[in-house]
């Protein structure tokens, strides 16, 4: 699956998740959207400095919520994040 930015307009358009075979599987919701990786990809839901990165897997489910300051893809079963307190 991939990323992809769709909307009406730029300035509302979320990231949702494609197939290969170009279909929506995953709707959009997410202000940001990485790629998957072991099964897991990140997503942030909105603009907000106290909105923090998450983990979903290929279905959509929330698996990891700890709203990290940045998050990246998992490599060999680990994920860097960073954990910086927003004030």
């Amino acid at each position: 699956m991939a990323p992809v930015l769709a909307g009406e307009t730029f300035k509302d358009a979320l990231y949702g998740y494609i197939n290969v075979d170009n279909e929506m599987v995953i709707k959009p919701k997410y202000y940001m959207a990485y790629s998957f990786s072991e099964g897991l990809a990140a997503v942030k839901t909105d603009y907000y400095e106290n909105s923090g990165w998450m983990y979903i897997d290929t279905e959509g489910k929330l698996v990891i919520k700890n709203d990290y300051s940045s998050a990246s893809s998992f490599i060999d079963g680990v994920a860097p994040v960073g954990m910086v307190e927003y004030r």
